[in-house]
This record gives C-alpha cells, sequence and structure tokens, in this order.
C-alpha cells in the first residue's frame, strides 16, 4: 500500500525529471556537434601542415601517397559536411537531436579522418622500417665502395708514382705533353673524312689488325707538303678509337706517336738537325713515357728506373725501353711522323736499331711492336734499300687524290666571291675545282699557293689564267714572287727579302718579335701595321705563323710554307736573280728624253696622248727598282752583321727581341761564312764589329752580362772553337782595315802574344764573370758553375775561384797549354 502510495504520489514527478534530463541531455548533444565540429578542423589543419611537408619532398612513397590520397578526399567531405551544418534549420536540428540522437554523420567523419590518420601513422611506421632495413644495405655497400676507392687510391697513388719517377729519370715530360698538343692541333685542322684511303690499303689492313701477324715495318713516303702528318693524325684517331683502352680487356692495345718535325717547329727551338743523337734519344724516350699506359710495361719500366743509369748509346736505350714490348703479351704501336728533321746520322742509327730488332726476335714477337715511319721518299729509300730490313712501303702522293679533293673543296668554300647564286659564279667554281684536282697529283702545298693566287684576282679571265699556267709548285712559287715583285712597294719588297733570309738561316725557330726587331733595324723604325697581321696576310704564301690561342700574336714561331721556296731561290742563278734586277735599273731620265723626241717626231699631239705613253714614262720613271732576292750563298753574312749591329743598340726598345739570338749566335754564322770567299768591304766590316765586341768595354757589358752568362759560358770558357775562330779573323790584315788606329793597335797585341786566346777572354772575364755573392745571392749560381768546371770538357785557360766577392772565372798563367787539360780550382 506505501508502495503504491508512493507511486501514485511521485510518478509525475519522476516522469517530468526525465523530461527535464533529456531536454538537458539534447542540447548537449545539440552543443557537441559544432564542438566535433571545431575539432574536426583542429585535426585537418594538422593534416594539411603535414601535407605541406610532403610537397615539399622530391618522392612520397606509392603507400603514403595513396592514404594521403584519401585524407585529401575525407578533407573535402569535412568541408561539405561543415556547410550543411552551419547553414541548416538549427530547430530541426535540435528536434533531430532530441528525437533520434542524431549529429548529422560529424561523429562519422571524425571517426573516419583518426581512422586514416592511423593509417598514415602505421605506414610511416612500415616505410621507415623498410628504410632503415634498406639503409643497413646500402651502408654496406657504401663501405665496400669506400673500401674499393681507397683500394683504387692507393692503385693511382701507386701508378702516379711510377710514372712520375719515370718521367723524372727520362726527362722528356714537357715533350710528351707538347705530342698531345701536336696531335690535337692536326685533328683540329685536318678535313673530316681525310686519309680514308689508308684502310683500303691491304698492307695497312694486316698492320692495323692486332690479331694478324705482323714482322715488317710500314713506310708512308711522300715529299713535303703531300698530307704525310695529317695521314698518321688519321690513323692514331682510328687506333685509339678502334682500341680504345678498357681495363678488363683481355688484351691490351697501346698506341705512342711522336711528331718529328713538330717538335722542331717551337718558337725559339734550334732545328733537330743541329741537335745530334739527342733528338732521337729524346724521340724514343718520349715514345716510352706514352708506353706506360700499360701496366705491366709501366711496372717494369718503373723498376729499371729505380736505378737508373744513363746509357752509353742509342742502341743500349732502345734495348731497355723497347725489348719488354716484345716479350709482352700486349701490342704496341708506335709511330713517328717527319723522320728526316732528326739528321742523317740518327735515321741512320734509327735503321740500324730497327734491323737488330728484327734480327733478333720472330716474327709472332715482332707483332707485339708494329712501328710506322712517315717521312720523305729520298730519306725512306734508305730503309727500303736494306738489305737486313722486312719493309712495306706506301705511296702516299700516288693515294691521296681524294684528300686533296676534300681539301680543295674545303678552301673554295671558305671564298667569299665563289659563293654566289648566279650560273656565272657555280660555273667558275666548278670549273675550278674540277681543273685544281686534275693537275694536284697529290701536292697540297702546290694547290694552296694556287688557291692563295686565285683569292687575290678579280676577274674570270684572270682565274682561268692561273689555271692555264698550274704546273709544278716551283712555278706557282715564282709566279708568286713576281707578282710581289710588280705589286708591292721598294719598302715592303726589301722587307719580305730580309725576312725569308733570316728565317731560311736561323739557327732556330724565330719569333714574329725577332723578326719585327730585323726589319726594325734595317729600316730605323716600327711598322704601324703588325708584323703578325702582315705574315697572315701578304706574306701568307711565303710563311706560316703557328701559334697557339694561350700565346700573344708577337710570341709565334714563324716558319717557311715549304722548303720548295728555299729550292727555289737555291736553284734560280745568281746571274739571273742580278740581272732581273738590273734590268729594272737601266732606265734612266736621259735615255727616257730620247724615246720621247723620237714619238714626237712620228706622232701628233692626239695620237701621243691617245696612248698614254708621257703617263708610261712617269710610270717607267718612278717605278721600283727592288725585287724579291735572297742571297743564300751571303745570307749567314748578311745576319752576322745584322747580329753585330744589334748587339751594341740592344737598349733601343725595337731591339730587346732579337738581342738574345744576336749574342747566342752570331758566333754560330760566324762558323758558316768562308773567310776566304768573303769580300775586303765585308771583311772591312765584320773586323770592326768584332774588335768593337772584345775590346769596348761599353758593348762587352751589353752581351756579357748576368742574364747571358749561363748560356754563353759554356760555349767560351769551356770550349776553344769559338775563341780560335774569332782569332782567326782578327789575325786577317783584310778584317781590321777600317778599325781605328786604337783598335788595329789592340789587334796587333793581341795577336803577337804567346798567348792571344787567353788575352782575348782576358778583356770580357774581369768585370763580367763574377757570378754573384753568396750574400746576394747565395750558392745557386756558383754551384751551376762549379758543376760545369766539374763535368764539362773545358780548356785549361781558366781558373775557377769562390771569393767573398763572388764565384769568379779568372785566366791562368800564359805558359798554360791547352792540351793539358788541368783545371785549378782555388777556394
Amino acid at each position: 500500500m506505501a508502495a503504491s502510495a508512493a507511486s501514485m504520489v511521485y510518478g509525475p514527478s519522476s516522469l517530468c525529471f526525465n523530461a527535464i534530463s533529456y531536454l538537458i541531455s539534447a542540447g548537449q548533444s545539440y552543443r557537441n556537434i559544432f564542438t566535433s565540429l571545431t575539432q574536426l578542423f583542429e585535426d585537418v589543419s594538422d593534416v594539411l601542415e603535414r601535407f605541406v611537408v610532403y610537397l615539399k619532398m622530391k618522392q612520397v612513397d606509392e603507400p603514403l601517397r595513396k592514404i594521403m590520397h584519401k585524407i585529401l578526399l575525407s578533407f573535402v567531405t569535412i568541408c561539405e559536411l561543415s556547410v550543411h551544418v552551419l547553414q541548416g534549420n538549427k530547430l530541426l536540428k535540435f528536434l533531430k537531436v532530441l528525437a533520434f540522437k542524431e549529429d548529422d554523420e560529424v561523429g562519422g567523419a571524425i571517426a573516419s579522418l583518426r581512422d586514416l590518420v592511423e593509417r598514415e601513422s602505421q605506414m610511416k611506421t612500415t616505410l621507415t622500417y623498410q628504410l632503415v632495413k634498406d639503409g643497413f644495405g646500402e651502408t654496406q655497400d657504401a663501405i665496400l665502395g669506400v673500401k674499393a676507392s681507397v683500394d683504387r687510391m692507393l692503385t693511382d697513388s701507386l701508378e702516379r708514382k711510377q710514372v712520375e719517377l719515370i718521367k723524372a729519370k727520362l726527362g722528356v715530360h714537357k715533350e710528351a705533353d707538347e705530342q698531345v698538343k701536336s696531335y690535337q692541333r692536326l685533328f683540329s685542322e685536318g678535313i673530316l673524312g681525310s686519309g680514308s684511303w689508308i684502310h683500303k690499303n691491304r698492307h695497312f689492313i694486316e698492320w692495323n689488325d692486332q690479331t694478324a701477324t705482323w714482322d715488317r715495318l710500314l713506310l708512308l713516303s711522300a715529299n713535303e707538303g703531300y698530307g704525310k702528318s695529317f695521314l698518321v693524325t688519321t690513323i692514331i684517331h682510328d687506333l685509339e678509337k678502334r682500341y680504345a683502352r678498357s681495363t678488363s680487356a683481355s688484351s691490351r692495345t697501346i698506341i705512342a706517336y711522336y711528331y718529328v718535325e713538330q717538335q722542331g717547329l717551337g718558337p725559339g727551338r734550334e732545328p733537330l738537325s743541329d741537335q745530334g743523337m739527342k733528338s732521337l734519344i729524346r724521340a724514343l724516350k718520349t715514345i716510352a713515357i706514352q708506353l706506360v699506359q700499360d701496366p705491366i710495361y709501366r711496372k717494369g719500366l718503373a723498376a729499371i728506373c729505380d736505378k737508373w743509369i744513363e746509357p752509353d748509346s742509342p742502341e743500349e736505350l732502345f734495348a731497355r725501353l723497347f725489348e719488354p714490348c716484345l716479350r709482352s703479351s700486349e701490342t704496341f704501336y708506335v709511330i713517328l711522323d717527319g723522320v728526316e728533321p732528326l739528321g742523317e746520322k740518327s735515321v741512320k742509327t734509327l735503321r740500324g736499331l730497327l734491323e737488330t730488332m728484327q734480327a733478333r726476335h720472330a716474327p709472332d714477337r715482332l707483332s707485339h711492336l708494329r712501328v710506322l715511319l712517315a717521312g720523305r721518299s729520298s730519306v725512306l729509300k734508305a730503309f727500303t734499300d736494306a738489305v737486313h730490313l722486312r719493309t712495306v712501303d706506301i705511296d702516299v702522293a700516288s693515294n691521296n687524290g681524294p684528300d686533296v679533293e676534300r681539301f680543295i673543296a674545303d678552301r673554295l668554300e671558305r671564298m667569299d666571291f665563289l659563293h654566289g647564286k648566279s650560273e656565272q659564279v657555280q660555273s667558275l667554281r666548278k670549273e675550278v675545282y674540277t681543273s685544281l684536282c686534275e693537275g694536284a697529283y697529290g701536292d697540297f702545298i702546290n694547290v694552296e699557293l694556287l688557291l692563295k693566287e686565285i683569292s687575290t684576282k678579280r676577274w674570270p679571265a684572270e682565274i682561268r689564267e692561273v689555271l692555264a699556267n698550274k704546273s709544278q709548285r716551283s712555278d706557282t712559287i715564282a709566279r708568286e714572287v713576281k707578282r710581289c715583285n710588280q705589286s708591292f712597294q721598294a719598302r715592303d719588297i726589301h722587307d719580305l727579302s730580309a725576312l725569308l733570309t733570316w728565317v731560311m738561316c736561323a739557327k732556330r725557330t724565330l719569333t714574329v718579335e725577332e723578326l719585327e726587331a730585323v726589319l726594325f733595324l734595317r729600316n730605323k723604325e716600327a711598322s704601324l701595321r703588325s708584323l703578325y697581321d702582315q705574315l697572315r696576310d701578304r706574306y701568307s704564301a711565303f710563311f706560316i705563323v703557328e701559334k697557339p690561342d694561350y700565346m700573344e700574336p708577337n710570341k709565334g714561331s714563324v716558319t717557311l710554307v715549304s722548303v720548295s721556296i728555299r729550292d727555289y731561290f737555291r736553284r734560280l742563278p745568281q746571274s739571273e736573280q742580278e740581272e732581273e734586277s738590273n734590268q729594272k735599273s737601266k732606265i734612266h731620265p736621259s735615255e727616257v728624253r730620247i724615246l720621247r723626241h723620237f714619238l714626237d717626231s712620228v706622232c701628233d699631239e692626239d695620237l701621243y696622248a691617245k696612248f698614254g705613253f708621257e703617263q708610261f714614262f712617269d710610270r717607267k720613271l718612278s717605278s721600283n727598282t727592288a725585287v724579291v732576292h735572297v742571297d743564300l750563298e751571303n745570307a749567314h753574312l748578311t745576319v752576322l752583321l745584322d747580329c753585330l749591329q744589334t748587339i751594341p743598340q740592344s737598349s733601343e726598345v725595337g731591339l730587346k727581341a732579337l738581342y738574345h739570338y744576336a749574342c747566342r749566335f752570331f758566333v754560330a754564322h760566324l762558323q758558316e761564312i768562308d773567310l776566304t770567299t768573303v769580300r775586303l768591304s765585308d771583311k772591312a766590316q765584320i773586323g770592326q764589329c768584332l774588335v768593337d765586341m772584345f775590346s769596348d768595354q761599353g758593348i762587352i757589358a751589353k752581351w756579357w752580362n748576368k742574364n747571358q752568362i749561363e748560356s754563353l759560358a759554356p760555349e767560351w770558357f769551356f770550349a776553344d772553337s769559338n775563341v780560335d775562330l774569332v782569332l782567326g779573323w782578327l789575325k786577317d790584315s783584310a778584317t781590321t782595315k777600317r778599325c781605328t788606329q786604337v783598335g788595329q793597335g789592340w789587334v796587333k797585341t793581341l795577336t803577337s802574344n804567346a798567348s792571344p786566346e787567353a788575352d782575348l777572354m782576358e778583356h770580357i772575364s774581369p768585370p763580367t764573370l763574377r757570378i754573384g755573392s753568396s750574400a746576394d745571392h747565395g750558392s745557386l749560381e756558383a754551384t751551376r758553375c762549379f758543376s760545369c768546371a766539374c763535368l764539362m770538357p773545358f780548356s785549361s785557360r781558366y781558373v775557377f775561384m769562390f771569393s767573398p766577392e763572388g764565384f769568379v772565372i779568372g785566366l791562368a798563367s800564359p805558359g798554360t797549354r791547352t792540351a793539358d787539360r788541368n783545371v785549378e780550382i782555388v777556394f
């Protein structure tokens, strides 16, 4: 009863309480919708921040990229949901929450987003594990790579030390670098496809194939100007391309080359033929430097160089350097281009070396060292005629027709006046091409000279005249000389003659600035136009200027276009040159007056004026009488006199470039002159200069200074030839004819002494041969001079003293004889 009564009393109140509680809960749920929506956007903002980081990464793994794609789709859905929640009917939304507990799918969106974020986290963990696992493998590989790199560095270090040791002992590392430069220069100047004909020659195919047995010497013979050097360059390029070095190859092929002629063309270099056997020895050593590409050969040569003693002969050197090649399993290609500059003695020695090599080794061993020589036919004939030397000779001139055709086409392409599209120009160009190809006979120089002559013409008829008169190279040179005689001013002709004389007779290759000094000496002023430009323009038919890109124009070396130019002037009789010059000097005003009087008597004024006789006479009277003239018989006399005039005037800026050459080589030109054949006037001029050079202290100081001692002292103080030569000239009475009384007295006193040699050098020794005190220069100069005194054979006329004032070369007592060969060293 009590319970029933309570139920009746409190039932409605409980119901009301529950209703109120439900309304409160619904309101809270309604507010939670917006709170959840805020929380949802906070979660989304975290995801978007991570997404910015992902965007900055260069690459995101594909599984993670898929999850991020789903998250972005969820973000779009959330944005749509937020719009729906915020813009919907709030009363209806409250009733839904009140009646059905709905939250407009906000809770589902939160759950979905959190699920995707969880998956993202798990995927990143998995990918991190994968990266760590892969990293261990990569680290292990890296360690192995580092170890291999260290091993490689040690190997490279050992190889580098071996190469440096070889270069130091052989002493030709500069020459090896220069050979590479010569190859690169010739290859860049070549024409694409040139030399391809050589690959059709059966002998070359056999020589080129390392699998074929080859026991002969391959020769490429042709005269100068037939493209031997460019053909050799093509062969080297093709060999390197075919047998590219590979450490994994079972059999390696090593290529070494030496451009003999190019080696003697650098500025300031003496001709190789004047260097005796040194040029051949240097060539063999330079080739050996290139062969060290082979590791086995390098290791063996390094062992030899470790205990290196300079061989006594080229034969011993050849055995040391090249016998290992014959015992090797590799193939070595050795190529020498232009052997004739080595000199007759060196060429003969080289032939003997190759004969000995063939005699001592079987054909299968000889196949491992394949030698190719390129040179002039007259020089290589000694190899082909040798009884004990097996050779194969390929005549370049009879095979290089395709190369000449390419050369002509290339040069015609560079002539602007033949680029016209008109039928006349095209026909003329074809005519020039056909005519030059038919008459070339493999001679590139003759073709080049003809093309230069054509380039100076203006009219088709003039070009056809050149083509009609084309013949041998000497005729082309003669026409070019004639053109210069007709078109150049007298000074230009004299300059050209001087340049030709100096370039032909110089004791080493001259530079542009040295030749500029020669012209300054003769003209007493410098030209406003640089000689470099003139040599490459108006004198280009005679000279070639070799100038690397890094070198200043006036430092470039100057050589003749062809030795045929020298041969032309040598074959041209002296009488013919003089006659041509004299013929142009025979017209005198009196002779013109005679002819004018005669024409006046037979012609009226109109006819006289119509034919332009007056202008003709004026032209003849004003025309220059100079001709391009090179007297090779007296060329050394001309150069000597220029040298003897340069030394006293060396303080002039325009002559400084020639000063060193004059000091170093004037005596070499003096040796070339036969005293008995020199004219009296020339003798007197030379004598006056010689007396001044050895008696005038001002002139002595100019050619015996500290910059010249190192190069001059060995020839003057450690050998007798120069001193004896000068005394021989001074003893000739005609030599001192123009000297002053003081000079003649000095010569008389000198030649009457018991030891004139010592007296002659006494005048230059005290003031100039004090090398330098230890306080100023240390002992370097003294060491050099002392070493020179101890190692070189020299006359015993001189005493070497080291004093506080410096290291001095003095004179021995007058009674000491040259034959004693005893030197007193005084400290």
